[in-house]
């Protein structure tokens, strides 16, 4: 007679991974070195700063966004509108890329889809030079509502 004895292991929780604010600014420094990787660099600031998904910034409209307001709306698809404010330097890429694709529906260009993965492939190629193991977009989500929360601002808000 045989036993089967298996071992019950702790399911894994993954480790949130939040970039630090030296992480962050050696990632944007990286990034601004080579002008190749300036549509990775806008990636990395609007959603480390905004804290949008990598679906709501694909698509994102310039009819999306109010600059003068500083506030962006997203809308999904059960209808609800959110509204999140940017900062300067995220003013600065929103007016950059406008200038540089006048014609282009959409914020990321003609194929936004092509430079979210592109992005992502970019950020995992670079997070061992910021120390991090797997930077990606949702890491860079993370990180901009970890700053909300430690200065305040309520998840609902």
């Amino acid at each position: 007679m045989s036993f089967d004895r298996r071992v019950r292991r702790k399911p894994k929780t993954p480790s949130l991974k939040i970039l630090s604010d030296g992480q962050l600014n050696r990632l944007l420094a990286l990034l601004e070195k080579d002008p190749r990787l300036s549509d990775v660099h806008d990636v990395v600031v609007i959603v480390a700063d905004t804290g949008l998904r990598a679906g709501e910034l694909m698509n994102l409209r310039w009819a999306d966004i109010d600059t003068s307001r500083r506030k962006l709306t997203i809308s999904s698809n059960t209808f609800y509108l959110r509204v999140v404010s940017f900062a300067d330097a995220t003013l600065r890429v929103f007016e950059a890329r406008r200038q540089h694709q006048p014609e282009s529906e959409f914020v990321l260009g003609v194929s936004p889809r092509k430079a979210i993965e592109r992005a992502s492939h970019r950020l995992a190629a670079l997070s061992a030079s910021v120390g991090m193991k797997n930077v990606s977009l949702h890491s860079l989500r993370l990180t901009c509502l970890a700053r909300l929360f430690m200065s305040g601002v309520s998840p609902s808000s």
